[in-house]
């Protein structure tokens, strides 16, 4: 994986049933962004009809969340930065600067990095729009990759609290059998949730993720991610292992991962000096000052 990959895949509706279970969780964070929401409808309103939530499912999702801190701890905080190291056999190491913000309910990322060649220096997303930066300086949109799947590598439990308020996704127990041949072998203490968020940038409007959590820890091992932003609008599936978590200001958080494609091959992502912020500056993520994207 180069870094132009590295920079793409790393960057949150009510839920429709069990509300008893699932706003016991969410409810605070609905009510803190639901301004945010409704402003946000048209990024929905093409989505397709998805199938409700199980209750056993969401309750699998809130344990992972508790287990990582609990809704409180996580909710006092909206973004964060980090230091990312990528490794990959036969491969000099790549460095990443990561700056994530889901202050406002909806996610926005940014991955500043050294260029190499014709590759990006960095790049930058939001629910709108995403783009690339190159060396000199102007940007070049690009497909848009959800904000649930940017966040969910290294944020795993923000992205599951507002992936259902916010994004309108819904938790089914089990994964497609499309899904199996991207998974390793699954043991009796594994816990399969599929994720499905609604967004019109994805085919069917539907972005799908898969997660594998522990029953003994109730934490995420695994994610599949379906990743498009630089694939030339085909989504290809990202395979990412939770290797270890760290805790950090009373919150687990993954800190080394194993992402691998679906041809097989596999690098290393570690995770450091990651800094925790209640949001970042706007700046962070424009585009440039008199800068006009590129399509």
């Amino acid at each position: 994986m180069n870094l132009m990959r590295l920079l793409a895949i790393l960057m949150f509706r009510p839920l429709s049933i069990a509300p008893a279970v699932g706003l016991l969780l969410f409810s605070p964070v609905l009510s803190a962004f639901q301004s945010t929401a409704n402003s946000s409808s048209v990024l929905t309103a093409a989505a397709p009809k998805l199938k409700q939530s199980d209750p056993n499912a969401v309750a699998v999702v809130q344990a992972a969340v508790s287990a990582m801190g609990g809704p409180g701890a996580w909710r006092s905080i909206g973004a964060a930065t980090a230091q990312l190291t990528l490794t990959s056999k036969g491969m000099p190491d790549q460095h990443v600067d990561a700056m994530d913000d889901w202050s406002t309910g909806r996610t926005r990322f940014r991955r500043d990095g050294g260029a190499r060649g014709s590759s990006p220096r960095s790049v930058i997303g939001s629910d709108e729009k995403q783009a690339r930066i190159y060396p000199n300086g102007r940007p070049h949109l690009v497909q848009h990759d959800s904000g649930i799947v940017v966040l969910a590598m290294l944020y795993p439990a923000p992205a599951l609290m507002l992936s259902s308020p916010i994004y309108g996704c819904t938790f089914l127990l089990g994964a497609p059998l499309s899904a199996l041949e991207l998974d390793t072998p699954q043991n009796p203490d594994d816990v399969v949730v599929t994720e499905d968020c609604p967004d019109p940038f994805y085919p069917n409007a539907n972005a799908e993720l898969i997660w594998t959590f522990s029953q003994s820890t109730r934490l995420p091992k695994t994610v599949t991610l379906p990743m498009i932003g630089l694939t030339h609008n085909i989504v290809r599936p990202e395979f990412v292992s939770f290797e270890r978590f760290q805790s950090f200001q009373a919150r687990l958080l993954p800190v080394e991962l194993t992402v691998r494609q679906a041809s097989g091959r596999s690098e290393s992502l570690t995770v450091a000096n990651t800094n925790f912020v209640e949001k970042l500056p706007d700046s962070t993520f424009l585009l440039g000052i008199n800068e006009k994207a590129q399509q």
